[in-house]
């Protein structure tokens, strides 16, 4: 008979006996998820930063399919210090690790959390509970949001290109900017309860938002009119 799968991981935990981490003791620098998410890459993170690294074999599905009707996913994962005991999980991808095209930053990064419990280093991962795996794997009304995330892009691309026919090009490109980069960097610490840096970095943070919201502000000024010159009386007799 058919192999299938008949089990669907919410949550994944960790018990390692006599380590203690240090990113537990806040030794280690921190990663930015909202970062992450707008560069759609964690190269930029400290190499201090990263706690663990590592691959995944999966298969993507309704849990009720067939091994062989499931499509194979096997992306690399990277594992960074978020601070405050919560760590940032990042699913990676190469030439040799791949995932149904998917490429990396397609997905979020996720939080996970690790604490010390005596002498044992307790990490556990809650798995998102995401659009895509809601709708690929129960169904039902939430397919609605998958509907409403194809309606949001299409809109969104046919009201950037509107703008960019009908109005100033600097104007359009502030207003996107400011949607497509301070919003997702906002979402860190306002969603994702993502933790500032402590010290100069803190506020050289601060200052970098502030500066990326004024540019975009500075750019969607519509221009000032240009005065309209006074009519001349014309010399001379009738």
């Amino acid at each position: 008979a058919p192999v299938k799968a008949i089990e669907f991981h919410t949550s994944i935990t960790s018990k390692f006996y006599g380590i203690k981490s240090q990113a537990v003791a806040g030794h280690f620098p921190t990663c930015s998820a909202a970062k992450m998410v707008a560069l759609k890459s964690d190269s930029f993170c400290p190499k201090a930063s990263k706690f663990a690294t590592g691959t995944v074999d999966a298969f993507l599905g309704d849990p009720t399919l067939t091994m062989s009707s499931r499509i194979p996913c096997h992306p690399g994962l990277d594992v960074f210090n978020a601070g405050g005991n919560k760590l940032w999980f990042l699913f990676t991808t190469s030439p040799t690790r791949t995932c149904a095209g998917l490429h990396t930053g397609d997905t979020a990064p996720y939080p996970g959390t690790v604490k010390q419990q005596g002498k044992w280093q307790v990490t556990n991962v809650p798995l998102p509970p995401d659009i895509s795996t809601k709708v690929a794997t129960q169904g039902g009304a939430r397919v609605a949001f998958a509907a409403a995330a194809v309606l949001g892009y299409v809109l969104g691309t046919s009201l950037l290109q509107i703008g960019y026919q009908r109005g100033a090009a600097l104007t359009i490109a502030g207003i996107a900017t400011l949607l497509t980069n301070a919003l997702p960097i906002a979402a860190g610490p306002v969603l994702l309860h993502e933790t500032l840096p402590h010290g100069g970095l803190r506020a050289l943070r601060i200052v970098a938002f502030a500066t990326v919201i004024a540019g975009a502000a500075l750019l969607a000024r519509p221009p000032a009119p240009s005065p309209t010159p006074a009519p001349q009386a014309l010399s001379g007799s009738p």
